[in-house]
């Protein structure tokens, strides 16, 4: 019986053997370890019915104490990936019942269970929040995977569990829920506003803590650019009314906000490079849209 020692090495030890393919089957040993999720992001869903925008949109209101996920027979599976990046296919739909308080809920979908509604606070960070109770959820992402718990008992029990939306029922009226944005990424386009005092608003529904960026896609050529190009918006440019500064944002874990913080003019709102003189100069707002590109912060 011949006794083998794994070995990183492969001119160590043993008799003749081709270097090349053992090297390649060691690397391939080390690093094609594919993840179960294969590119899908982690505590999301990844794929699903989505609206006539293309954004996620699985979670429906069937009346004032229910609401259903939408999956299967006519609409697509519900892909959801869990922080340990293994994945789960809802294929049937599922109403959730008896919804009968008023409160901001959130749709949990726990591995091997059931979807589920809760109030209790979900806490994303990397410690446990001090004053627990009873049924929070705590992600803690401060490590890799994301470690995932449930307050079952006055302890943390790990519970692999994955937000997918929310909703509000308000004074006996459930609103619209909303299903959060697959992979935790959202990326939207609309016009430009043409006055300063209007703000432009947009819903990334990324459900979480989130970074966004903005960029300008030009759909009239000026200035140097094509349609269809890219541009960054400048934080100053001008003189008189029809200054130009930066853009000012606001941001939460549904929507966001944005407007040029120029306190004057309509026709510039933001300035880019102009790519033929290299200087800084004032965008047509009717010959840009604005890109908002937002990801979940972890």
């Amino acid at each position: 019986m011949t006794t083998y020692t794994w070995t990183d090495n492969a001119m160590q030890g043993g008799g003749a053997c081709d270097v090349d393919k053992v090297n390649d089957n060691l690397m391939h040993l080390k690093y094609d370890n594919v993840s179960p999720q294969d590119g899908k992001v982690p505590y999301s869903a990844v794929s699903g019915k989505v609206d006539a925008n293309g954004y996620a949109n699985f979670i429906i209101k069937i009346d004032n104490s229910s609401v259903k996920i939408e999956a299967g027979s006519s609409n697509p599976n519900l892909v959801i990936a869990y922080p340990d990046g293994s994945l789960e296919t809802i294929s049937a739909d599922y109403t959730i019942s008896s919804i009968s308080s008023d409160g901001t809920y959130t749709v949990i979908k726990e591995k091997g269970q059931n979807p589920l509604i809760t109030t209790k606070t979900i806490t994303e960070d990397i410690k446990a929040p001090t004053s627990p109770v009873d049924g929070d959820y705590w992600l803690n992402i401060g490590i890799k995977p994301m470690a995932p718990y449930k307050r079952v008992g006055g302890a943390w029990i790990a519970t692999q569990y994955t937000k997918l939306g929310e909703f509000t029922r308000t004074s006996g009226t459930i609103g619209t829920p909303k299903s959060y944005a697959f992979n935790g990424q959202s990326v939207i386009e609309q016009a430009l506003a043409n006055n300063y005092l209007t703000n432009i608003s947009f819903n990334h529904n990324i459900g979480s803590d989130c970074i966004c960026k903005s960029e300008l896609i030009c759909i009239s050529a000026e200035l140097g650019y094509a349609i269809g190009d890219k541009a960054l918006p400048l934080g100053k440019e001008g003189g008189g009314n029809f200054d130009t500064d930066g853009i000012a944002y606001m941001l939460n874990k549904l929507s966001g906000l944005t407007h040029s913080t120029r306190s004057a003019g309509t026709l510039y709102p933001f300035a880019v490079v102009n790519t033929s003189t290299i200087t800084a100069a004032r965008a047509t707002y009717s010959n840009w849209n604005i890109r908002f590109i937002t990801k979940r912060s972890f």
